[in-house]
């Protein structure tokens, strides 16, 4: 089509027309992601999370992966807000600031929705401005400016980020008792963070299985550093760090496998769902698929989380 062909009021019919299908796709990719997040299927693709699969598999910047992330969850939290975005009322960015806000600010179901239907139609600066309201009317401060970490090379990144007063001037104190060092903020950061990796090297450690029904979920000392080693003290899928934990992958724990070393593997806790979910399918998992950061179902058998395979993770 050339533009320059069309009339005025054909030009304003079709841009209008083409902004409310933009709206309905973004609304049907939501709904796309959810699904994804929903069966884990980035695991598949060896990526860590639903954000780093948006960022790396679909090309979306940051910011445009967490925009449309927070959207999810927000919709997930409140019902409202998915007919809202499904039908353009309130905007990605919106969703955005009020998913954050509901971060920040406690508040049941009724005053959820009301805070949706006051942001929606609304721009940016006016959904700003509720939520800032808000905020004073319950006695909370506006928060600081959100962390921002932005890749500058294939071994440095910039960080942005909001600290408090108190905090800062902690780190001047380190920065005063290695004066004569000059060390830079840098390497404060690093040192710090090494004393904090040390102090706390046993949670880096996957969480291990308890006991259930007589047979026994115990991963023994040895079998446990044995996988640790082969998986190099991460996912054996998508190499991440986070949220270690063992899987019993060759025959899963529920259908009577056992804790020996052919059969333990490392898993981050997404991948490990993935695999259970590939085993027992969605719906006959023991996790709350909904809630990609956190475990938050409990089993009503054993009074303890359960992962991909039957096995019990973390003691309440």
């Amino acid at each position: 089509m050339d533009l320059n062909d069309l009339t005025d009021s054909k030009l304003l019919m079709t841009t209008k027309k083409i902004v409310k299908e933009e709206l309905q796709l973004t609304a049907l990719i939501i709904d796309h992601l959810a699904e994804i997040e929903r069966r884990k299927l980035y695991s598949d693709l060896k990526f860590r999370s639903l954000f780093d699969y948006c960022v790396r598999e679909l090309g979306y910047s940051e910011d445009q992966a967490a925009r449309r992330i927070n959207a999810l969850k927000l919709s997930r939290k409140v019902p409202m807000a998915k007919e809202k975005i499904d039908s353009g009322e309130l905007s990605l960015t919106n969703a955005n600031l009020i998913s954050s806000f509901f971060n920040e600010v406690a508040s049941n179901k009724s005053e959820q929705e009301k805070v949706v239907k006051l942001a929606s139609k609304k721009s940016k600066r006016e959904c700003q401005n509720i939520l800032h309201e808000l905020k004073r009317e319950k006695g909370i401060a506006d928060s600081p400016k959100r962390t921002v970490i932005k890749n500058e090379s294939s071994d440095t990144v910039r960080l942005n980020i909001s600290i408090s007063k108190k905090t800062m001037e902690k780190i001047e104190k380190i920065r005063g008792i290695h004066g004569h060092q000059n060390l830079s903020l840098e390497k404060i950061i690093d040192l710090m963070t090494d004393a904090l990796l040390e102090k706390n090297e046993e949670k880096l450690i996957p969480r291990r299985a308890g006991r259930s029904k007589g047979r026994s979920r115990y991963i023994s000392k040895e079998v446990r550093k044995k996988a640790l080693k082969n998986a190099k003290g991460q996912c054996e899928i998508c190499g991440s760090t986070y949220a270690l934990e063992f899987d019993h992958y060759k025959k899963p724990f529920a259908l009577g496998g056992m804790s020996t070393s052919s059969n333990i593997r490392v898993l981050c806790k997404n991948c490990n769902l993935r695999s259970g979910i590939k085993i027992f399918g969605p719906t006959k998992m023991k996790r709350d698929l909904h809630a990609p950061a956190r475990v938050t179902e409990k089993t009503s058998e054993t009074g303890r989380f359960m992962g991909s395979n039957g096995i019990c993770h973390i003691d309440l």
